[in-house]
């Protein structure tokens, strides 16, 4: 069942009519047109400056959840299904109802102070939370304000294809059907609804950082240098890349950027130098598709790293800007899947980036291993410090 929002009823009929829509088409499209239309607005690809987190559960979302929902033109980061904002609203009922009848009892003499202020404090204890989650006032209902349209997201799911290659997902043969593997693939899971799209909510503050965000890129760069052997050298030319055969970022001086720009390249170019640990294919030649394909994955990976490091992110700061965006809406034309590619490559890329930096900080005592908070995937662990054998191929950025 469907939740009908025009009729206020769950409808079969709506579920059927919501499952034709060709969601990873549309979010293609729509990032084709903010790619189309780059330096024409002002309006920046991603306006969402922090990674989108789930506003009940806490979780951050993940891979092309991230570009899906911090392409929406938000300018926060809290998203919930229409179901978990109907949570709060159950939780506020019931809260404003109980002290109500809290009150009345206290007032008839039906239970004693102490009672009354124990019980109190926990009825408060659910207002703070609601609050802490961007409740704005304890007595009106909260709920999807009319005429919202809710952002799609998306789950992995094991499926089993015929294996002819270049597949989206990474998998395995399947024994029992011999010519077919097993791969992950990003179905539609349903919609969210951004906070700023409720009523009685607002944003909660955004995210704090106990580092100064700067400093932490430079220790995130000696991170990478010293777990992955990885070499970043500036010089005073005009080129940023990465070299494969060398295993190595070259970067002008930090003089010669912008303001804000420096830090920019420098993700972007670390997003490459996770191509061979993760044997993403490099072998791409300027123009190739794909060149803009690892091209793309860096710029994600950039942007995920710049929102896990509190540094601003403008697409516009990387010398190629134009022609890239360019090429990935052409790229994104012929093939609605890319996104979805280059998102979960993205993702990798930034998983492997902040198991370095965490590995590194806790060697040399800047955390506590117990204090370790990233939910590091396996196969993340398993590429430090073993990278693979280096190409013999110069991916000029």
């Amino acid at each position: 069942m469907a939740y009908d929002k025009e009729n206020k009823r769950y409808s079969k009929e709506k579920k059927e009519k919501t499952e034709q829509v060709d969601h990873r088409q549309v979010l293609t499209d729509n990032l084709i047109e903010l790619m189309e239309n780059a330096g024409k607005w002002e309006m920046p690809w991603f306006v969402c400056p922090d990674i989108p987190f789930n506003a009940i559960t806490g979780e951050k979302y993940r891979g092309v959840n991230v570009i899906s929902l911090m392409s929406a033109g938000f300018d926060n980061a809290s998203f919930a299904t229409y179901l978990q904002w109907g949570t709060l609203e159950k939780q506020r009922q019931a809260a404003h109802k109980d002290l109500i009848g809290l009150q009345a009892d206290f007032q008839s003499g039906s239970i004693p102070a102490d009672q009354y202020l124990r019980d109190k404090a926990k009825i408060e204890a659910v207002f703070e939370d609601l609050e802490s989650k961007g409740m704005v006032d304890r007595d009106k209902p909260i709920h999807v304000k009319a005429g919202s349209k809710g952002i799609p997201v998306f789950k992995a799911v094991d499926v089993t294809i015929l294996d002819k290659g270049g597949s989206e997902g990474v998998g395995e043969g399947d024994e029992s059907e011999p010519g077919t593997k097993k791969v992950k693939m990003n179905v539609y899971a349903g919609t969210v609804f951004n906070v700023s799209q409720m009523a009685n909510m607002q944003a909660p503050k955004g995210r704090t950082y106990d580092f100064e965000p700067h400093a932490e890129a430079d220790l995130h760069a000696q991170a990478m240098m010293a777990k992955t052997g990885l070499k970043i050298e500036h010089n005073s030319g005009g080129r940023a890349y990465y070299s494969v055969n060398e295993h190595k970022v070259v970067m002008p001086e930090k003089d010669k950027f912008k303001p804000g720009a420096y830090y920019d390249t420098l993700l972007h170019e670390l997003g490459h130098s996770t191509g061979p640990a993760l044997g993403r294919d490099m072998t791409g030649s300027f123009g190739s598709a794909k060149y803009a394909f690892e091209e793309l994955v860096a710029e994600l990976s950039s942007v995920f790293m710049s929102a896990e490091l509190g540094i601003p992110h403008n697409t516009e700061n990387h010398e190629n800007h134009a022609a890239y965006m360019k090429s990935w809406a052409s790229a994104l034309k012929s093939d609605k899947n890319m996104i979805f590619k280059a998102a979960s490559k993205a993702q990798q890329s930034a998983d492997f980036q902040n198991f370095v930096r965490q590995e590194y900080k806790i060697e040399n005592g800047l955390v506590k291993e117990n204090d370790k908070e990233l939910k590091t995937p396996a196969y993340i662990a398993e590429k430090l410090p073993v990278l693979k054998k280096k190409q013999q191929l110069t991916m000029s950025m």
